[in-house]
């Protein structure tokens, strides 16, 4: 009987051991599991930033092609290049805008247009490089700043 009864007493013993170790690894996986959801959840908001700022810089590029084209119709027309080109109100309401700086370049025959674009909160800046040429000005080189 007293055989029994310690025979008892080692298989509780080793069945609440068993237990002890099936709840700790049960707590790790959970805790793996956590730590993988976090880190996919990490990867997502760096790709939806990355994504924002893409469109971003895209608008800006279009916003300084935009001014560029300004900037060759009022070479053209020989009318003043200076300032801020109106843009539709639904780009202004999010912050886009344009200024034209035109000065003087090495000769008479030569301008030089700065673009500067900002939108949402962002800025961008191109210089571009005029020549008179048989009359008319031509967009001799561009070099996009910050």
């Amino acid at each position: 009987m007293k055989q029994d009864i310690s025979n008892r007493r080692e298989f509780n013993r080793s069945k609440s051991n068993r237990r002890g170790f099936v709840l700790m690894m049960a707590v790790v996986l959970v805790g793996l599991i956590g730590l993988g959801i976090a880190g996919i959840a990490q990867v997502c908001r760096i790709d939806m930033v990355r994504t924002r700022a893409r469109a971003q810089d895209a608008q800006l590029r279009e916003l300084l092609l935009a001014g560029a084209d300004v900037a060759i119709a009022r070479l053209a027309n020989g009318s003043a290049v200076d300032g801020m080109i109106t843009l539709p109100d639904d780009l202004t309401a999010q912050g886009a805008k344009i200024v034209l700086h035109a000065q003087a370049a090495a000769g008479a025959d030569a301008k030089e247009v700065t673009i500067e674009a900002s939108f949402s909160m962002h800025q961008l800046s191109q210089d571009l490089h005029f020549v008179r040429s048989q009359g008319a000005w031509q967009l001799n080189s561009a070099e996009l700043g910050s």
